[in-house]
């Protein structure tokens, strides 16, 4: 019965689905559309937090008057609409993306002069990707120039909501120009979206969901217990930070049993 399970994904695998000129004129089209407004969508969460950070930082100077339970009740609720928001782009984008979706995780078979069309645009879009790379490391890098800005009235929320501020627009130009250059090299079946890489990714996208449901479940259990939502958004970037460990065990794991 395994063997021919292993025959019949093996078929699977062999058969593969034609892109078209018009298929992937579209898709590059579509991907220079939703790239910003997906950029926005993730700078919307990563700076969710940080009207709930200057409150807070306000109640702790008692600048304003804010009592403690205003600063968290106000916070809370500007930092569920900005993430409520930035899900409604995230889903309103991803619906106008999703039957191209085919590209970035099977083994495709462009039609005559698709590639050389594609290789032209990524020599187009090549000198504005750069710029976004540029531009959004040295936003992140610079983002610590805050900490020795507010040393002097010991703000550390302050702090830690301009650093996410700066941060926040350092990774909107990453998926801007990330996005358009991944597009790309999915239809080249470059970089990250070889055919090995595809069936590994097919293969490890189950526990990649469970991963992110249990960093998001370890993120709101923290800050519902513990009421420190200026704090607990620390656990995001820590779980970015592990996400590639945990994919390269799990593609050694995908390897190794095959």
């Amino acid at each position: 019965d395994r063997t021919e399970g292993i025959e019949a994904e093996k078929n699977r695998e062999d058969v593969k689905r034609k892109v078209s000129m018009e298929d992937a004129n579209n898709y590059l089209s579509l991907t220079r559309q939703t790239a910003p407004a997906i950029g926005l969508g993730v700078m919307m969460c990563i700076i969710s937090p940080v009207v709930l950070m200057i409150l807070a930082s306000a109640n702790d100077m008692q600048i304003g008057g804010i009592s403690e339970n205003m600063a968290a009740g106000v916070g809370v609720c500007v930092l569920i609409l900005l993430v409520a928001s930035a899900v409604g782009i995230f889903i309103m984008n991803g619906m106008k993306l999703e039957q191209y979706e085919f590209i970035k995780s099977e083994e495709i078979e462009t039609e005559y002069g698709v590639t050389g069309m594609v290789k032209d645009y990524k020599n187009k879009i090549h000198d504005g990707y750069v710029r976004d790379m540029v531009v959004g490391t040295v936003l992140c890098i610079c983002s610590v120039i805050p900490m020795f800005m507010v040393i002097a009235v010991n703000a550390p929320d302050l702090y830690g909501s301009m650093l996410l501020v700066i941060v926040a627009v350092g990774v909107f130009f990453f998926v801007k120009g990330g996005m358009q250059m991944s597009a790309v090299n999915q239809l080249l079946e470059e970089g990250d979206y070889t055919r090995s890489a595809k069936r590994i990714d097919r293969k490890t996208s189950t526990s990649t969901t469970v991963y992110w449901l249990v960093a998001t479940a370890i993120y709101l259990c923290i800050s519902f217990v513990t009421n420190r939502w200026d704090r607990s958004w620390i656990i995001w970037p820590v779980a970015g930070v592990l996400f590639p460990a945990y994919h390269a065990v799990a593609a050694y794991i995908v390897n190794k049993n095959e």
